[in-house]
Formats: C-alpha cells, sequence, structure tokens
C-alpha cells in the first residue's frame, strides 16, 4: 500500500516537463518560482498553517490521520514528529514532486478522490490546497467521509472566492495578485479556483456530504504573501481585469456526521 520517501539531497526543477512542455504549461509547484520559494512546500502559510489545523483540530498522539495529496510528504512527517500522529499520505504525483523528506515516511502513490485505505480508518482527513483541484468535489467530500470513523474531523485549507466575479469575467483573469491581503486577478491561480467556490458554496458541499462545518477562518493574507514572493521569484502575474473575482485562501475544520444526506431515507 505504502511507498516510502527516503533520504535525498537538493532537488532540482525541472524547466521543461516530461513532453517536453514549457515552465509555463507546468502545474505551478512544479515550476522553478514555487520550489524556489516554497521551500518544498507548495502551498500559502506552509506548516504554520498545518499547526494551525492541528491546534483547532485538537490533534492528539495516536491519531491516525490521512494527508490527500500530500505532496512530498512535509504536512505527514510534521504531524507525526511534533503531534505524535500515525499519519499517513497519498499523491498521485509523488515520482514528479521529488522527495524532501529526511525520514521514511507512510506515503501511497494513488488518487486523493479515491484512496488505497480502508473506510473508517482515520481519525482526521487532511486535504491542504488540494479539494478545489479534484474534478469531482462531491464525490471527494463522500470518499472523505467514509474514511473517517465516527466522530471524525475534516480539515482543507484551500483557495475560494471571498467574491464572485461578475457575469462574463474573463476566465483567464480569475486568480490571485500581490496587491495586499486583497488577492485578486492572476495566471497562477486559475486551475485552483476552477471550482469557483465562495463560502456558501464550501458550506453546502459540507452538508450534502454529511459534515458540520466547526471553524471557518479567512487567510487571504497568506496567499498576498505567497504571490508577492513568486512575482519577486519571477512567477508572472496577470492584472487584474473589471468584474474579476476576489481570491482568497481559508482554513476550515469541520466534524463528520452520523449519515449523509443522501444516505436518508
Amino acid at each position: 500500500m505504502t511507498a516510502a520517501i527516503g533520504e535525498t539531497g537538493e532537488t532540482v526543477a525541472p524547466q521543461h516537463g516530461t513532453g517536453g512542455e514549457p515552465v509555463q504549461a507546468l502545474p505551478l509547484w512544479a515550476r522553478p518560482a514555487m520550489r524556489s520559494v516554497g521551500g518544498g512546500i507548495f502551498r500559502p502559510g506552509g506548516l504554520a498553517l498545518t499547526d494551525r489545523i492541528a491546534e483547532l483540530a485538537g490533534v492528539l498522539p495516536g491519531w491516525r490521520i490521512a494527508d490527500m495529496g500530500c505532496g512530498q510528504g512535509a504536512s505527514v512527517l510534521r504531524l507525526r514528529q511534533r503531534y505524535g500522529a500515525k499519519a499517513v499520505g497519498v499523491d498521485a504525483a509523488l515520482s514528479q514532486a521529488g522527495a524532501a523528506a529526511p525520514v521514511r515516511l507512510p506515503l501511497a502513490v494513488g488518487d486523493a478522490a479515491n484512496p488505497p485505505f480502508m473506510n473508517g480508518s482515520f481519525r482526521m482527513v487532511l486535504c491542504e490546497c488540494v479539494l478545489s483541484l479534484l474534478p469531482d468535489t462531491q464525490g471527494a467530500l463522500r470518499t472523505f467521509h467514509a474514511l473517517l470513523e465516527p466522530g471524525g474531523v475534516l480539515a482543507v485549507s484551500d483557495l475560494y472566492y471571498r467574491h464572485k466575479p461578475s457575469a462574463g469575467a474573463d476566465a483567464a483573469q480569475q486568480g490571485i495578485s500581490s496587491k495586499g491581503g486583497s488577492v485578486t486577478g492572476s495566471c497562477i491561480g486559475q486551475s485552483c479556483l476552477g471550482w469557483g467556490a465562495d463560502r456558501a458554496d464550501i458550506e453546502a458541499h459540507l452538508r450534502q456530504a454529511g459534515f458540520a462545518l466547526r471553524v471557518f477562518e479567512d487567510h487571504s493574507d497568506l496567499l498576498g504573501e505567497l504571490a508577492a514572493q513568486l512575482v519577486m521569484a519571477g512567477e508572472p502575474l496577470c492584472p487584474p481585469s473589471a468584474g474579476s473575482g476576489t481570491a482568497g485562501y481559508f482554513l476550515m475544520i469541520a466534524d463528520r456526521l452520523e449519515a449523509r444526506p443522501d444516505d436518508r431515507t
């Protein structure tokens, strides 16, 4: 089930994809600018936001935690070393992401929306900057619900719309920029904002999948900081367009309910 990440040295980011694609065609996490500013952690807030999640969720030693879309395993390592959790991870792109962890970790190559784990076997499911990228949000949340034991916790951090774009706004301009804590229009954020969700949409997804929202925090300042760092590292941003939405970054904790609405007769 698991694939280990071993001891490695510095990872050099590719300038082209495996098919010879230019840097601009690569996903953001694979681009040199992101790797230079992220230090192997490809999301706003880094491990500080992971610690905030652990604090709000009340993570205790021995908790079984599944990190969906774990990347190089930084959060898995953090949860195991700092909190004593029995954390594991799954990511479809482990071979592409490269290995950055200094110890062997229980990481599996697989789809976050269809992970190789048994239902009811986790106290917490963690999903950092991944849910928005999955093609079927509702299906993924139902899968996470099934993975959790009764009383389990779902923890998510991701991009969302603080204010949705106006009708007819250019989709290529809907993303993030480095303008303060209120982030607007950029090329680099468009894939993560493809789900088009604001807070009301997210809460509706949770209810339908059988979760009760416990905590919702806005951390859009971290998105602005990351965007500014990317600009300094040479990653181009698009200027805001008229009617483009205001993107932000959120953290949420939700509790697993005993049954989903679509399970009830």
